[in-house]
């Protein structure tokens, strides 16, 4: 099948293939609705990742005024999975949600923290020598 061109044969085409929209044919001709979150579940409970989930494509980028035939000239971007970048964000979210709850991260850590920023350790940093200088500890 050329580019541009509509299939005439219509069994040897593929059903199209949509998180969230998706239609799955069994061998008994029944169809059955995949739900949204079916992949990500299945990468939670099983610890199965897709091997399409796993591949990257990189992409060299060639570095301004720079020599082409010297690979140190080269910037290299990886280009991931859209859903395997999904995942990771649920699974970053579900993590620092566990370990605030439970106390596993010391309260004076304020980079990577929801809620916190280097503005604030520096205010609370301010505090401490402010009071040392007045004579009361904290």
């Amino acid at each position: 099948m050329k580019c541009g061109k509509p299939s005439t044969n219509v069994q040897n085409v593929p059903p199209p293939v949509t998180i969230g929209s998706s239609l799955s044919c069994s061998k008994n001709s029944t169809i059955t609705r995949l739900s949204t979150s079916q992949p990500f579940t299945i990468a939670f409970t099983s610890a199965y990742l897709p091997s399409s989930w796993k591949l990257s494509v990189i992409i060299p980028l060639l570095k301004p005024q720079k020599d082409p035939f010297l690979s140190l000239s080269y910037r290299l971007i990886s280009l991931l999975s859209s859903l395997r970048k999904i995942l990771e964000k649920f699974i970053n979210k579900r993590l620092s949600w566990f370990l605030e709850l439970n106390n596993f991260i010391n309260q004076s850590q304020y980079g990577c923290r929801k809620d916190r920023s280097v503005t604030m350790a520096l205010a609370e940093l301010d505090a401490l020598i402010q009071n040392a200088n007045n004579g009361f500890s904290t």
